[in-house]
């Protein structure tokens, strides 16, 4: 009797562990910005001048490192996400929205705050 008392408790408590997950990080993986084109030219600031998209990839490898490309640019950071903001760096965005293969999020600004639009992407982040 005591066997079967125990085995019955082993499989509940097999059967309750297994349902408990560990939630997943969706933002691991590569992110390519998306960019709308604008209708109107654009005086651009610090950018690039003939106004042609850059791409931005965005490689989260784990649960604080990632890594950035900007055009030629590739550098690695750390990123802490609590709640619904995300800070990359030294900026700070308030993510709109992130499932599986879309990430939106606006920039934390005074100024001109920006939504930026991402999808999940295979490409990889090489340095040359």
């Amino acid at each position: 009797m005591n066997r079967i008392v125990l085995v019955a408790l082993l499989l509940t408590m097999v059967t309750i562990s297994s349902c408990v997950q560990k939630k997943k990080n969706l933002l691991i993986g590569t992110w390519e910005r998306v960019e709308e084109v604008k209708k109107e030219p654009q005086i651009i600031i610090g950018g690039n001048a003939d106004n042609k998209k850059i791409e931005v990839l965005l490689n989260f490898k784990d649960e604080k490192n990632i890594k950035i490309k900007q055009g030629p640019r590739i550098f690695d950071a750390e990123y802490v996400v609590k709640e619904k903001d995300l800070t990359l760096g030294n900026r700070k965005y308030q993510i709109l929205k992130l499932d599986s293969d879309s990430l939106i999020m606006k920039e934390y600004s005074d100024w001109s705050p920006k939504t930026y639009k991402y999808f999940k992407t295979t490409k990889k982040i090489e340095e040359k």
